[in-house]
């Protein structure tokens, strides 16, 4: 086999694995929005401000700008988001809109639209961002994120403009969500939690694997040259 064919292949496993994965995401996706889909019809509506108050981001001076720590560290979008908490490159010591600890941190912005950060601590958001306070006395946290995270395409809907979504704070607020009692919204959580739960083994597989292979290559393709495969 030409050695270009062995680094072809080993490339097309790695995608097959991601495929799969994406694959897999989107029917995990699919199943969250048809079960608040049901629900909707089951539970009172309220609007998404009533439940968690939306704080619209705002970018600060740019001459506040600092990478050394000096200030509030500052959110600006997804490129500080994590798996689940942001990691901050830059602080700002002129803080305009500030979320808090366990606020749920939402891009606005541009195609990434949707994407979800959980708040571990007060941070400032720039304008690519809203934070959403939860009212625990209405919602359960990870009820209204699991909600939140279905609703992408939605929210790719209602941004104004194709080639650069921008979503309003006033069409944010009025997105509605259904809201029965904390006990439901917790079976709700613990439902969705272990249906996660068994796809994370094939998530921590496919980048495991993915980086092995990656390292793999470069000893594969030698092989191949001399003759060895």
């Amino acid at each position: 086999m030409n050695p270009s064919n062995h680094g072809n292949r080993v490339r097309e496993d790695i995608g097959c694995l991601s495929n799969l994965l994406e694959a897999l995401e989107r029917i995990m996706l699919l199943t969250r929005a048809n079960i608040f889909k049901k629900m909707s019809s089951s539970w009172k509506l309220q609007k998404l401000d009533e439940v968690a108050p939306i704080n619209m981001g705002q970018s600060p001076p740019g001459e506040s700008y600092n990478t050394f720590g000096d200030g509030i560290p500052l959110l600006n979008g997804p490129t500080e988001f994590g798996e689940k908490y942001p990691t901050p490159v830059q602080w700002t010591t002129a803080p305009t809109k500030l979320c808090k600890p366990g606020d749920i941190l939402l891009c606005v912005r541009g195609a990434t639209t949707g994407r979800l950060n959980w708040a571990d601590k007060e941070y400032c958001i720039g304008r690519g961002l809203a934070a959403l306070t939860l009212k625990s006395e209405v919602c359960v946290p990870e009820y209204v994120y699991y909600f939140v995270e279905t609703q992408t395409q939605e929210m790719l809907g209602l941004a104004a403009g194709s080639t650069f979504p921008n979503l309003p704070g006033a069409k944010l607020k009025v997105l509605e969500i259904p809201v029965p009692p904390i006990l439901e919204q917790r079976r709700v959580v613990a439902y969705l939690d272990s249906i996660q739960e068994k796809i994370r083994p094939l998530r921590d597989l496919q980048s495991q694997t993915s980086t092995e292979l990656e390292a793999l290559l470069p000893s594969i393709l030698d092989k191949a040259f001399k003759g060895e495969l």
